[in-house]
């Protein structure tokens, strides 16, 4: 059953239970709080750089790179949450205070922040700063039970691949199969063949011999197309060939960091067949690795192979080549590559590990500039490296904390978000499998082997240190990752969402990472079960590790039957609901008429999964004669209660959407109830509701610069003719008179933004075919004015202002808001601005932001125009 364990923790500020004999679980939600108030990292000017400019979700207060204004005295911050329409307001000395201040208080969801400067008398001076973001859920396990025990789910995926006719191929024909697209990446998804079937031939007899011979072939081949002996680059397998996704665009160019992780795939081989040909292979990769190694430890991030000179000046982030120095030197007593293992390292401290630009880099995107594209992966893998090495690195705990709060801060999903804006439009965030990790900025989506990272990196930290939180929220991931697999055959999806764009095939590496990652979690968890034989010994989250046991949840009826403090019983009351319905019905009927005032909203807010008449009178009544919190409770449930008979009975489930609709306060709440609604606009209560949220959002976008209202003619065809420019005059265009554009002519009219970042769905308009459109927008200006437009795009953008192309990007990439950013002057007087957004399929969509020269927004309604766009020139 769908859990509501985030209103549960709502209304429970979790104490720590002394009089149970088994041990305290709230104490994680306590420790959760607590953590949550203090920034990751902050940054200080002239002290520590801030690493959070592009960032667009936080956990923890955050605190932000606004500058000071001379002879201010102080600085009032201001945060709007979106949901309760309210401000919180604080003074603090600096610009860059952390929110820490006001953070308890701030509900769930989309805030706009603005800090202005105070003169002496307490008056303001000007504004300092703006930001919006989203505060994210913390962690509030349990979320679901475990579908499989860890060892049999890695187990099952690794049997999923090997009969896959994409690996199969490899015991065939020696060769990779061209039906796979991701081949085109061979050190990375090849070489990921050769580990994954040396490691499942060790677990699985029966296939041992055509497993082994798979990965032998494999390795062959990769082998034989690696870089020549006599190259700057001897042995390197390629990181690019063929000309499929992105490998056409990158021919001839070698990602570093890949050929150290094809180099561990070769010893894994080895590890399974006990042939030094294998171990050979990486040991000349591992000698190139240090001949080509930089002066300052590092080495090039990407470098062209027939020439070894670097194509971009970014430099690797050289966790891996670390990994694979240590791994030379701790498994196979090989020591001459650790000086430059550690020299590496050495960089590293001193460099990502103090500004926190962990940049993604990844094969398939472009290399960024500092903080454009971070990623968790490298932070983590250091932080497993420290932990593994505690006895070199004594003082490094800060550091680790500090890197796990990172990647959870920016990248861990607990529960699922409102949207990636607040819109009235089904977004992608809406189709996740939370509690879920994403990736990096520029593929900002939910995929597993990031899942798998945060499960290594938290279950690692709990191993070291025995912190049980962490033990929790490994376990929280994991249990997602069986039910997933659960419910896709077997195998380790990809792309943790309902809808993955018609792309159906695995990414090996990430099944074969997640599949080890899984195995050893699965592992540890046996060994604690082991030293923990009596069940009132084992932490809540160990228990919640293996999949439903009668055992099990006797102990932890036990256990909630017992406890006298509230909050702890909410969260038993909500883990015995996940693991038995029959179990956990009795009970919640029973604690919604609790004198516990916390445990009767828990036990309300369960109340959606039950098909209990005695539950929806309840639920019915508390609507209109319960408090606030019971009243909100009982929404959720409504909702709920909705979604569990929406297919065997859509009128009732309709009922249940009415009444949540009726009585809710909190935006969350109103736009689930008018997406499940759909097209029921009929509904004078859902076109009021829908009205209502949709004048809220444009209002509140206005307010930090983004443009709402546009004119748009389109779509129009895209074929090679007309990739990058259409041939039209753009200073000649009359938005009274259609567009013609190749063969096709189409008239302008109005569109809206119905979401708080003036994002344009065009997809939900047009579909999702190559296409192009145009969309105009128009303001006047009482003098002339500096500024920077931000622009987002998926996919590309040509812009005019004035009918002067200002910026151009041509290549497909997801939207990412205020990604571009374009100084301009406007003039006194009309002001056009023309967008050209391409789609290259898939998603389309576009937005576009107004600011200052200093990049801080102007208010949209200032302007009539865009406010109220006319067809008129």
């Amino acid at each position: 059953m769908k859990q509501l364990t985030w209103l549960i923790f709502g209304f429970c500020f979790l104490l720590s239970c002394g009089k149970q004999t088994f041990p305290p679980a709230s104490a994680y939600h306590v420790q959760v709080l607590q953590e949550s108030l203090q920034p990751v990292r902050p940054g200080e000017p002239e002290k520590r750089p801030f690493w959070n400019s592009r960032a667009v979700k936080f956990i923890h207060a955050p605190a932000f790179d606004f500058k000071p204004v001379q002879q201010a005295v102080g600085y009032r911050f201001t945060a709007t949450s979106v949901v309760d329409g309210a401000d919180y307001i604080f003074a603090a000395q600096q610009p860059w205070a952390a929110l820490t201040e006001v953070w308890q208080r701030l509900p769930i969801g989309y805030v706009q922040l603005k800090v202005e400067a105070l003169d002496p008398q307490g008056q303001v001076m000007q504004l300092c700063g703006a930001k919006e973001f989203y505060k994210d859920t913390a962690f509030a396990g349990p979320y679901q039970s475990a579908a499989l025990d860890y060892r049999a789910s890695a187990l099952s995926a690794w049997s999923h691949l090997f009969k896959q006719k994409h690996v199969q191929t490899w015991a065939q024909t020696g060769a990779p199969d061209p039906a796979y697209p991701l081949y085109c990446y061979p050190a990375k998804v090849i070489g990921a063949v050769v580990s994954s079937m040396a490691r499942y031939a060790r677990l699985a007899p029966a296939d041992s011999t055509q497993a082994i011979a798979i990965a032998r072939n494999a390795a062959d081949y990769l082998i034989r197309i690696s870089q020549p002996a006599d190259s700057p680059l001897a042995y390197f397998p390629p990181t690019y060939h063929g000309e499929q996704l992105t490998a056409g665009a990158y021919a001839g160019q070698i990602m570093i960091p890949y050929a150290a992780e094809a180099a561990m795939y070769y010893l894994d081989l080895f590890d399974a067949i006990n042939d030094t040909r294998y171990l050979q292979a990486a040991l000349r990769i591992a000698g190139t690795l240090k001949k080509i190694q930089l002066g300052s430890g590092t080495w090039h991030l990407k470098v062209h192979a027939e020439s070894g000179q670097p194509v971009q000046q970014n430099l690797s982030i050289p966790i891996t080549i670390i990994e694979f120095f240590d791994r030379l030197h701790r498994q196979y007593h090989i020591e001459t590559y650790q000086a430059a293992g550690d020299h590496a390292l050495k960089w590293i401290l001193a460099h990502p590990a103090v500004t926190f630009n962990w940049e993604g880099q990844f094969e398939d995107v472009e290399p960024s500039l500092p903080y454009e594209n971070l990623t968790k992966h490298q932070a983590c893998s250091l932080a497993l490296y420290l932990l593994d090495h505690g006895e070199k690195f004594p003082e490094s705990k800060p550091l680790i904390a500090d890197l796990l709060h990172f990647s959870e801060d920016l990248f861990v999903i607990w529960q699922k978000p409102f949207a990636t804006a607040l819109s009235l439009t089904r977004g992608p965030a809406d189709d996740w499998f939370t509690p879920c990790v994403l990736e990096q900025y520029r593929c900002y989506l939910p995929v597993d082997a990031s899942s798998a990272k945060m499960i290594e990196s938290f279950s690692r930290y709990y191993e070291k240190t025995g912190d049980e939180l962490y033990l929790a929220k490994a376990v929280a991931l994991a249990n997602n990752m069986t039910q997933i697999q659960q419910r896709y055959g077997g195998r380790y999806r990809t792309w943790w969402q309902k809808t993955d764009g018609g792309w159906q095939q695995d990414w090996i590496n990430c099944t074969h990472y997640d599949a080890v990652v899984m195995h050893a979690f699965g592992t540890l968890c046996a060994e604690l079960n082991q030293s923990l034989k009596e069940l009132d010994k084992k932490p809540l989250a160990l228990l919640l590790s293996s999949p439903p046991q009668p055992a099990i949840i006797h102990e932890l009826v036990r256990r909630y039957q017992q406890c006298e403090e509230s909050a702890l019983r909410c969260e038993l009351l909500n883990a015995i609901a996940l693991l038995s319905s029959d179990a956990a019905r009795p009970l919640v009927l029973k604690a919604v008429q609790s004198k516990d005032a916390d445990l009767r909203a828990a036990a309300t807010a369960l109340l959606g999964g039950f098909d209990d008449a005695k539950a929806k009178d309840f639920l019915q009544n508390t609507l209109v004669h319960g408090p606030q919190a019971m009243r909100s409770a009982a929404v959720h449930a409504c909702l709920q209660l909705a979604e569990k008979t929406a297919a065997a009975n859509p009128p009732a489930a309709d009922h249940w959407r009415r009444l949540a609709l009726q009585h809710a306060t909190d935006p969350t709440m109103i736009r689930e109830a008018l997406l499940d609604m759909g097209d029921k606009t009929d509904n004078p209560l859902v076109a009021l509701k829908k009205d209502e949220m949709k004048s809220r959002f444009q209002t509140m976008a206005q307010k930090f610069g983004f443009v709402v209202h546009w004119h748009l003619a389109g779509p129009f065809p895209l074929d090679e003719n007309n990739l990058h420019s259409d041939h039209i005059s753009v200073k000649s265009i009359d938005l009274s008179q259609p567009l013609r554009v190749g063969t096709k002519t189409m008239s302008w009219s109005v569109v809206s933004a119905d979401n708080i970042q003036g994002i344009l769905h065009l997809s939900d308009w047009f579909g999702s075919v190559p296409g192009v459109v145009y969309i105009c927008a128009e303001m006047i200006l009482p003098s002339p004015q500096a500024a920077q437009f931000k622009l987002g795009s998926n996919d590309g953008v040509t812009m005019w202002l004035n009918g002067v192309k200002i910026h151009h990007h041509s290549k497909g990439r997801v939207l990412t808001i205020d990604e571009d950013r374009i100084n301009v002057t406007l003039r006194q007087g009309r002001n056009r601005l023309m967008l050209r957004i391409m789609n290259l399929g898939g998603a389309w969509q576009a937005c576009l932001r107004i600011c200052d020269e200093q990049g801080l927004p102007m208010d949209g309604s200032r302007w009539p125009e865009l406010s109220n766009p006319s067809l008129k020139n």
